[in-house]
């Protein structure tokens, strides 16, 4: 893992899947800027990425010391903010009410309830079921692929 010409470290094997998400969303951003702490025992990266009036940033990283590994989110909304602490998915909304938006939160109309899943073992079920069965990968789009390629690399 540590071998940069062989994993890429911190920008290819955890950050390209932040920024592939993000590109997915929201298109290629305007700009990007970066800072980044890279020795040889611990790599960490945070990236601000500007889009027409918005604004999102992502941080990952590897640490000498023995850190649990923890995905996390927050999204911020006009009218609520949509927080995963890497167990549950909660909405805070602006009137005052708290929703939880993770599998077996309590059923109510109009909310999305998203299915508790392995991401990670679903991405590589995915990829493995394409190479056995001779078929495209086809949930990227070619041009998705390049920007977010074109922004690691400048890193």
């Amino acid at each position: 893992m540590t071998d940069e010409k062989r994993s890429g470290l911190v920008p290819f094997d955890l950050h390209i899947h932040d920024l592939d998400f993000l590109v997915s969303v929201l298109g290629a951003p305007q700009s990007v800027k970066t800072a980044r702490a890279k020795r040889p025992d611990q790599d960490s990266l945070s990236a601000l990425y500007e889009y027409d009036g918005a604004f999102t940033s992502a941080e990952s990283a590897w640490y000498a010391p023995k850190v649990p590994f923890a995905a996390t989110f927050r999204f911020q909304f006009e009218k609520a903010a949509v927080i995963f602490d890497g167990q549950k998915l909660t909405a805070y909304e602006i009137d005052g009410a708290t929703r939880d938006l993770s599998a077996g939160g309590q059923e109510e109309s109009g909310v999305i309830h998203f299915p508790k899943t392995d991401a990670y073992a679903d991405e590589i079920a995915y990829f493995a079921d394409c190479v056995a069965n001779s078929k495209p990968v086809d949930k990227i789009k070619p041009e998705e692929l390049k920007t977010v390629l074109d922004i690691l690399k400048a890193f």
